[in-house]
């Protein structure tokens, strides 16, 4: 039974707590909510008093299913979106500073995506050994690929994001593992996808061939409006106004927003949303400490060790 100095109920959040998981501990700690927080802050607050199930957040991640996993992911970021309004993406594009917009959803939703990549690469270099490694990572490729069918880029580029920062990229005997796997072969279908060739154009055309519910990738879209804002000027040299220009810019915010109106069904799942929102996320630098803890770097001075990093022959 729930220790009696336990409070009755915890919250933890995404995206800074933009969006809260209120989880009652009654007897059979089943309840679990969504709630949206009044504000925005840029701090993204970690639970460290979670109790021993803590210790249970890998096992937890291993024994679910990849489509549930992905649910939860595509949950929350369907939330984030729908609450996103068309202004906020002028907003944001015309901050100047490095710091996110206080309460703009879409800086929130930035962020998330930056804390799901983290949570990816974070728990791949966090295990010791290569057999477990592989595992977690396998795990991840298929949560990718489930994320496709759902049609949630954002979720699925940040994935991608994940498995490819420095970090995980450098793990040779990790990959070695995967990449005679089946499943590495529809992994490398889903990078082709969302590849930055011909400034997105596979993603592109599957955006718009989406039917029903999808999450798009903001950050293609944010890049457009401010390519849109940097090559043409508010006015004509004849002083009226560049009316083209804000067209242009209408029909990119139009094209994305139109999927905030198709919802997912998807039920909460309390304790595998509050063990990805609680898992601690390590730096840059202390992946990749990790990472050559793990694998330590080969005395070689071949051109070449880069090149083979991902074991492919192109």
């Amino acid at each position: 039974s729930q220790p009696k100095h336990f409070e009755e109920s915890r919250r933890s959040e995404f995206a800074g707590g933009m969006i809260n998981i209120d989880v009652g501990y009654g007897n059979n700690y089943t309840s679990s909510t969504l709630t949206a927080a009044s504000g925005w802050t840029t701090h993204l607050s970690i639970m460290t008093n979670f109790g021993a199930e803590d210790k249970l957040n890998l096992k937890l991640f291993m024994k679910s299913s990849d489509l549930h996993i992905a649910e939860q992911l595509t949950l929350i970021d369907s939330e984030l979106f729908s609450r996103i309004e068309d202004r906020e993406f002028i907003r944001n594009m015309w901050n100047n500073t490095t710091q996110p917009i206080p309460n703009n959803r879409v800086s929130a939703s930035i962020a998330h995506f930056n804390f799901i990549s983290a949570w990816v690469s974070t728990l791949i270099v966090s295990q010791p050994r290569t057999n477990k490694r592989a595992a977690v990572l396998l795990k991840f490729m298929s949560i990718a690929i489930e994320l496709r069918n759902m049609y949630n880029y954002s979720s699925l580029m940040a994935v991608l994001a994940g498995i490819n920062n420095a970090s995980v990229l450098r793990l040779k005997q990790t990959r070695q593992v995967v990449i005679g796997k089946k499943i590495y072969k529809q992994f490398q279908s889903l990078e082709l996808l969302m590849s930055s060739d011909k400034s997105f154009c596979s993603y592109r055309m599957a955006l718009r061939a989406t039917k029903g519910p999808g999450i798009p990738y903001l950050g293609v879209h944010n890049q457009d409006l401010i390519s849109l804002t940097e090559a043409n000027k508010d006015h004509r040299i004849d002083g009226t106004i560049h009316w083209e220009k804000f067209r242009l810019m209408g029909e990119t915010i139009v094209s994305i927003m139109k999927f905030k109106y198709e919802r997912y069904n998807i039920k909460p799942d309390k304790k595998l949303l509050v063990s990805i929102a609680d898992c601690p996320i390590l730096s840059e630098e202390e992946q990749y400490r990790k990472s050559i803890l793990i694998e330590p770097k080969a005395n070689t001075k071949s051109p070449n060790r880069l090149k083979d990093m991902w074991l492919r022959l192109k």
